[in-house]
């Protein structure tokens, strides 16, 4: 989906707000060069969420960039833990109960938090798309592919997927089956 709407016309379009980021970082950097690490975190993220919710993040100190970043580092923590290297490695331990797996619950509410986060995001872009207040972006009118059905399906699964048996065998089949029974929503990827 998001390669058709970002294409080589479209990521033209993008250009003015790369040029925007880029002059900004760089006087940033001129004033305060020993932050060179959060102004290029603040220019990424400016520029994702210009282009996909129509809003920047000017300051390296903005509330939504550190929102942003702060799921962004529990994500990576827990990605990076052990049992989650694990997981990869012998994927029929993701059938074991969720109490002897302690990082599930816990990855359960990252992704209640990130899924939350992303649809705050989204509502707000549209909000704003309607009153005609936001710049084009990838949750306006303009491209109806990205919905709030999007961000929901395309919700961080990490730790969550676990193998769909196949009806025919009674064994996994390779494929996963999201239980976010939880969450309200649910389905296969």
């Amino acid at each position: 989906m998001f390669h058709s709407l970002l294409h080589l016309g479209a990521a033209k379009s993008y250009v003015p707000y790369q040029d925007l980021e880029s002059t900004s970082m760089m006087i940033a950097l001129l004033d305060s060069p020993d932050l060179v690490f959060d102004h290029i975190r603040r220019f990424t993220t400016s520029l994702f969420t210009q282009i996909i919710y129509g809003f920047r993040t000017p300051r390296i100190d903005d509330p939504m960039l550190l929102r942003l970043y702060e799921g962004v580092e529990k994500w990576s923590a827990i990605t990076g833990a052990g049992a989650a290297a694990l997981l990869d490695v012998f994927p029929i331990l993701r059938s074991l109960p969720a109490a002897i797996r302690p990082l599930y619950n816990h990855a359960l509410d990252l992704q209640r938090d990130a899924l939350g986060l992303a649809l705050e995001l989204w509502r707000d872009s549209k909000k704003r798309s309607e009153e005609k207040t936001a710049k084009v972006n990838l949750t306006s009118s303009e491209f109806p592919l990205l919905s709030a059905a999007s961000l929901t399906m395309s919700s961080p699964a990490i730790l969550l997927c676990r193998p769909r048996q196949s009806p025919s065998r009674g064994r996994p089949n390779g494929r996963c089956r999201r239980d976010d029974s939880q969450l309200g929503i649910g389905g296969e990827f």
